[in-house]
């Protein structure tokens, strides 16, 4: 009786254990391939989600590093499982990134690669490098949050020359993805005007920029005044008479061009080349009759 009693009481409070034990059903965490670094090397750290139970569809947050000891090199999100980016991962201010993105359909799985970040090593030292203000959502149509498991990375650095070698993204040649532009309008966004929504994946080295040109012109001039968009994007052309050409260009320069045909394509007496070559043709035929005139004199 007395042994039964002895396990009931074990069993007891490793069962009031387990329940008070917080359950996380997805993770975030920071992983490098070491945690010894050479001063004035550079090594890479990467943010991972894993999520067994749940689809994450939405994820923001910061990642806080010491700007004492460490210096951002360059930050990659070509291979992400994020296929929306509100806000691309980027320094916002000396210590800390800032990201917030959506993953359609959500993302259940493990060590799924949000972006990458490569620092320099600038001072001898220990530190951390760490995930704030981080918030995911379940794709359950009620934007619940989820119980996130937080990984932060430790790090020291010393005068011995420990390099870690980087295997990704010292080279792409290969372009971004095609994507697919969409023009939109809505009475709540931008006081209804039409806007260009766009984004496109580049999974060697990200997307760098975009840029946007409008015209008349079915064929894009060789020069053309591309000017540097961020979707949405309010278009200049609100009557929808322009062709519309989007490019997307990655971190290595390679570009990838798209191409919106005009929503509302200009009647023939709208153009103007059509009035110029009128305008040529009325002035050859009055020459022609003013000569003929002149010679029956």
């Amino acid at each position: 009786m007395i042994k039964i009693k002895k396990i009931y009481i074990i069993l007891s409070v490793l069962f009031s254990l387990f329940i008070t034990i917080p359950v996380f059903a997805a993770e975030l965490s920071v992983i490098s391939q070491s945690s010894e670094i050479g001063l004035n090397n550079e090594f890479e750290i990467n943010l991972f989600i894993s999520s067994k139970n749940e689809n994450i569809n939405a994820i923001e947050g910061k990642i806080i590093y010491p700007i004492d000891l460490l210096e951002i090199k360059n930050i990659y999100d070509g291979d992400s499982v994020m296929s929306f980016w509100m806000e691309k991962p980027s320094l916002k201010s000396e210590s800390y990134i800032s990201y917030s993105g959506i993953i359609p359909g959500g993302y259940s799985g493990k060590d799924g690669k949000i972006f990458s970040i490569v620092f320099q090593a600038k001072k001898e030292g220990f530190g951390d490098i760490e995930i704030s203000d981080a918030k995911l959502l379940i794709d359950n149509g009620k934007g619940t949050e989820s119980k996130t498991k937080i990984s932060n990375f430790h790090f020291t650095i010393s005068g011995k020359n420990k390099e870690i070698k980087i295997l990704k993204n010292n080279k792409d040649n290969k372009p971004p993805e095609s994507f697919v532009p969409q023009i939109a309008h809505d009475k709540n966004i931008f006081n209804d005007k039409w806007f260009l929504v766009f984004v496109a994946q580049d999974k060697d080295s990200g997307i760098d920029y975009y840029q946007i040109y409008e015209t008349s012109k079915k064929i894009l001039p060789k020069y053309a005044e591309w000017m540097t968009a961020e979707s949405p994007q309010i278009l200049t052309d609100q009557k929808l008479k322009s062709f519309i050409y989007i490019k997307a260009v990655d971190k290595f320069g390679n570009e990838r061009i798209e191409i919106i045909p005009p929503k509302n394509p200009q009647k023939w007496y709208e153009n103007y080349i059509f009035w110029i070559i009128i305008s040529i043709l009325i002035l050859i035929i009055y020459a022609l009759i003013k000569k003929r005139q002149n010679n029956k004199i």
